[in-house]
């Protein structure tokens, strides 16, 4: 997930795992530019622990709809995240389907495009359950200390 405050994007470690694992990542300078938040304690996979400032890359983080945006499902309650995940998760299952049946010897090691778009699919899903899983108190996320929910909205729903 990301969260944007001013010039500044957050991302988790998992999702620089996603981005590195699927070599995602626009140019060399990418890593360059990453700052760990909390350097002196050892890093929660699910806490936003890695901020980026270099405008160029901000914007790319911010584009790729892939990785979700933690603010935009804040306002949201339970129920709809809930209802929400598993939307995803019976589009997901319905493209995995499809895309089994048309390549019923290609799933494992692709790296095709559709290959990369269904993981991609995939990598919202488990977003979306780690949100859940916060929501449920199963997971601690470690958030940026600059950052304050709700800080551009008065609606605390």
């Amino acid at each position: 997930m990301k969260i944007k405050i001013g010039d500044k994007v957050y991302l988790q470690l998992i999702d620089l795992y996603f981005i590195r694992m699927h070599d995602l990542y626009p140019g060399g300078d990418f890593y360059a530019n990453c700052k760990e938040v909390f350097p002196d304690t050892k890093v929660n996979p699910y806490g936003f622990s890695y901020v980026f400032d270099n405008p160029a890359v901000v914007n790319w983080i911010m584009s790729q709809e892939y990785i979700i945006d933690y603010d935009a499902c804040l306002g949201h309650h339970y129920l709809e995240i809930a209802l929400l995940y598993a939307e995803y998760e019976e589009y997901y299952d319905s493209l995995t389907q499809e895309y089994l049946d048309a390549n019923p010897d290609n799933y494992i090691g692709d790296t095709s495009e559709e290959s990369l778009l269904m993981a991609m699919r995939e990598y919202q899903l488990y977003q979306l359950e780690l949100i859940l899983q916060y929501r449920d108190e199963d997971i601690d996320i470690d958030f940026p200390p600059d950052y304050r929910p709700f800080a551009g909205s008065l609606a605390l729903s």
